[in-house]
């Protein structure tokens, strides 16, 4: 091939190059928590209406498959005032934000949310960016595991604020994460949590009443909830599951 050739050939590329380059850094990784407006206080919003604008808003933020965690600020209007990703584990940040850029001006442009919004924040995408730090956690740290419930250890790398539950009949584990300000309102581990409420409580109900009397919630997700319904036979017993 000619120089001529390879000469057009580069500038091709790079015209091609230069007509799909996205701005990744308009959408900015997020600042540490504390530094973002607050999630919605529990019965603040109503749950249906909170979660029909949540799961819309997903469908245009979070690309199917993504484990990056997306965080939205709202103004006093209710309308999206900024976007920012989570830097989470490897490299799921940079592809969700390269996934946002394009759509960032229309996101902005949407119509308010809930008024309980207002001034407040929602994270998108919590169980499966959580699941994604899990993952690499237990490839770095040691974990607890009782009979049917596994926390980190004490570890430099990551958090230890997760509790994953097994529950007979599931497909995927239940994954139970520290509220906001719980973890540094409290310094008891997961895996004391664990050994209390294995010790203490009998059946999945109980003992996952008792992992939320310790500041936990429930991380759930419309994509994930058939897959952590519990197949059971019977009259919807579970099997030792107490339930």
């Amino acid at each position: 091939m000619s120089a001529r050739h390879l000469a057009v050939l580069a500038l091709a590329a790079g015209a091609i190059a230069a007509c799909t380059t996205v701005d990744v850094e308009k959408v900015p990784l997020c600042a540490p928590v504390g530094s973002l407006q607050p999630l919605p206080a529990d019965g603040a919003c109503d749950e249906g209406e909170l979660a029909g604008y949540a799961s819309a808003i997903s469908e245009l933020v979070v690309k199917p498959m993504s484990q990056a965690l997306v965080r939205i600020e709202f103004d006093g209007g209710s309308r999206v005032r900024s976007l920012c990703v989570d830097q989470g584990v490897r490299n799921h940040a940079f592809h969700a934000r390269r996934d946002i850029a394009p759509k960032l001006d229309a996101i902005l442009a949407r119509a308010p949310g809930p008024r309980c919004l207002a001034h407040k924040r929602i994270d998108l995408n919590r169980y499966q960016a959580k699941r994604a730090e899990i993952d690499e956690a237990e490839r770095w740290c040691g974990v607890v595991v009782g009979e049917r419930m596994t926390a980190l250890q004490s570890c430099w790398k990551f958090s230890s604020d997760w509790i994953l539950y097994d529950r007979v009949g599931t497909t995927l584990p239940y994954l139970y994460v520290k509220k906001d300000g719980a973890a540094e309102a409290s310094d008891v581990q997961p895996g004391d949590t664990i050994g209390r409420c294995e010790r203490t409580k009998w059946g999945f109900e109980a003992q996952s009443e008792c992992i939320l009397d310790a500041g936990y919630e429930l991380l759930m997700s419309p994509e994930y909830e058939l897959l952590t319904e519990p197949r059971c036979t019977g009259e919807g017993q579970c099997p030792d599951d107490g339930s």
